[in-house]
């Protein structure tokens, strides 16, 4: 009965408050209801017209808060679904690191790389990172946050020994930015009177790119920066 009564509850979003009478079965029973989503029960002794009217009020704002909190967390179930959507097709690697370093989420953007999501997660980070300088793993895996975080740090990646890819380079060089989570907003991190646990890492690493173009024949609408000496210079086209 109690399973039938929580189905209905469900699919109808019905508030149910149950009427027992003071024998030790029907306690038990009433227990029961309340851990499968009764909102109350009152013993058939103690009924009244205020005990019951408390008692349907009290169920009334409860269904109200859990319906609210059931809608906020579908909005935010789709909001992270939108968001997972759009950082899964930009081109830049986007991975966390836990308080252990070890890789908690990366997109798929890690297939140049030769990896799976399924692949990174839970590795350490150290695993994909071609170099042993622990400088350079705890600017990856930095606490800091605001203008003391990882900016255009230059990282060598391993490419993933089990594909394809290993075969043609089996580095590549990125440029990570990086800053720490915490459980509290950025500027009261390092505050000495709050208490903030860190949760991980954020990064962000781009393709590194030098782009030399050779001195065209004809000036192009734009700007460069040369000397008369230089064969080859860098533009920048507007």
């Amino acid at each position: 009965m109690i399973a039938d009564l929580q189905h209905f509850a469900y699919i109808t979003s019905t508030v149910f408050i149950l009427l027992t009478s003071d024998e030790e079965r029907d306690k038990m029973l009433a227990v029961e209801a309340l851990k499968s989503g009764a909102a109350d029960y009152i013993p058939k002794d103690l009924l009244s017209a205020n005990r019951l009217n408390r008692s349907i009020d009290n169920a009334i704002r409860i269904h109200h808060l859990e319906a609210r909190a059931k809608e906020a967390e579908a909005k935010l179930a789709s909001s992270e679904e939108k968001y997972r959507t759009i950082v899964d097709k930009i081109s830049d690697l986007v991975f966390q690191l836990d308080s252990s370093q070890n890789i908690s989420f990366a997109n798929s953007a890690f297939e140049i790389l030769g990896y799976s999501e399924s692949e990174l997660i839970g590795l350490p980070v150290r695993k994909i990172i071609d170099s042993d300088d622990e400088e350079l793993l705890s600017m990856i895996a930095t606490r800091q946050v605001g203008p003391l975080s990882t900016n255009n740090l230059e990282v060598v990646f391993k490419t993933n020994p089990k594909s394809i890819l290993c075969e043609k380079f089996s580095t590549m060089t990125m440029l990570i930015d990086a800053k720490g989570i915490w459980d509290v907003p950025d500027e009261l991190v390092f505050k000495d009177e709050v208490t903030a646990k860190f949760i991980g890492t954020l990064c962000v690493g781009r393709k590194k790119t030098n782009r030399i173009l050779s001195l065209p024949s004809r000036p192009y609408s734009g700007f460069w920066s040369h000397r008369n000496s230089v064969s080859e210079i860098q533009c920048i086209f507007m």
